[in-house]
């Protein structure tokens, strides 16, 4: 990481003040990949199981779409165990952006992030893989975008595991309380991933253009701890209007 310089929260300090007694948490499993295979299979299983019976019933058609509520289920399932999943490499995370934490500055979260849009702002890599990781701390939040083009083919979460530096095109430190601060909350176009994500624009430090990521959190107690900072953030930019 010698060639990346990570930026400092210009509001840090403040953000300590009101984050620091809040602590990271470990989730009740590790997640595993296998888990979303068995949770689609599954779910669809249960989906067309449900339907035939109904129709097996002479239920009104209207009534055989209900089957079709198994389907936000699936969804939510797999977001809380890809979640789980991004947990797993919390400690490889850690270790490469540790360096360049600030004195007494608090791990709180790790989240993936899932871009929201194709046009991205000047201040992102063209080398832009549409997943990031975020990594929330007591004083500020980082964003580690990675390179599309080094992800190899055995898929993102095996890159990981492999030449883990290789991988990172930019860190970038974004302040909770700067102008332009981060939002958080609102409708994700992609109406399903509502159900398992929390939608979050933001902006680097020194920028001036929000980008929005989708964060993969619902379920989990890592969504439970990003709840508590995102009021206690909110509740204070909501005090100094």
């Amino acid at each position: 990481m010698d060639n990346i310089e990570v930026k400092n929260a210009p509001n840090a300090l403040l953000s300590r003040e009101i984050l620091g007694d809040l602590s990271p948490i470990k989730e009740t499993r590790k997640g595993n990949r296998f888990f979303v295979l068995i949770y689609v299979i599954l779910g669809m299983s249960m989906m067309c199981v449900t339907m035939l019976t109904l129709a097996e019933f002479k239920a009104p058609l209207v009534i055989c779409l209900l089957a079709l509520l198994w389907f936000p289920l699936i969804i939510f399932m797999i977001g809380y165990e890809q979640t789980l999943i991004v947990q797993n490499h919390r400690s490889l995370f850690l270790k490469y952006i540790a360096q360049h934490f600030n004195r007494d500055e608090k791990f709180l979260i790790l989240l993936g992030g899932r871009a929201l849009k194709y046009n991205i702002p000047s201040w992102l890599p063209n080398d832009f893989l549409h997943r990031s990781y975020f990594i929330f701390t007591s004083d500020r939040i980082l964003i580690i975008t990675l390179k599309a083009s080094m992800i190899k083919a055995g898929g993102l979460f095996d890159s990981l595991d492999n030449d883990f530096e290789s991988l990172v095109s930019d860190v970038y430190c974004c302040d909770y309380f700067d102008k332009p601060s981060p939002v958080f909350g609102g409708f994700i176009k992609n109406i399903l991933a509502n159900i398992s994500h929390t939608k979050i624009q933001i902006c680097a430090t020194g920028e001036n253009e929000h980008y929005p990521w989708a964060l993969e959190n619902k379920g989990t107690k890592a969504g439970k701890l990003l709840n508590k900072i995102i009021s206690r953030i909110d509740s204070k930019n909501t005090l100094s209007l």
